[in-house]
């Protein structure tokens, strides 16, 4: 799905996640990044069946990182005040990240305590 995707991608870092139901009986989640930015995707496809972020989601956590797809699209409505412009969002799929491999550094240059931090002769540069 990747490889013949054409929108947006990147990592987001999940703060907030809502479900809303909408007018039609359908179901919006509602995501929010940690820089506030917000997306979001419907659970399910017209047929009945999941959308693939739906089924990403399933398993991605608040305070998890997530690789997603998505589509920015700019709108308008009218509000009580007139026009309203606003971005778009749309969550087309979503991996979690894995960081189970990856080494957090202290901003002191030392490894948090209980990171056993194995080299081998050919990582250290003298």
């Amino acid at each position: 799905m990747k490889s013949q995707f054409e929108g947006e991608t990147k990592n987001i870092k999940v703060s907030s996640m809502e479900q809303k139901t909408i007018k039609n009986g359908s179901v919006l989640t509602k995501v929010t990044d940690e820089n506030g930015l917000k997306y979001s995707f419907f659970n399910t496809k017209k047929d009945g069946s999941a959308t693939a972020a739906a089924e990403a989601f399933e398993n991605i956590r608040i305070g998890d990182v997530a690789e997603i797809g998505y589509i920015e699209e700019e709108k308008e409505f009218v509000g009580d005040s007139g026009p309203v412009k606003y971005t778009q969002r749309t969550i087309r799929f979503a991996e979690k990240v894995d960081h189970s491999n990856t080494v957090q550094m202290n901003p002191n240059g030392t490894f948090a305590p209980g990171q056993n931090i194995k080299l081998e002769d050919e990582d250290v540069p003298f």
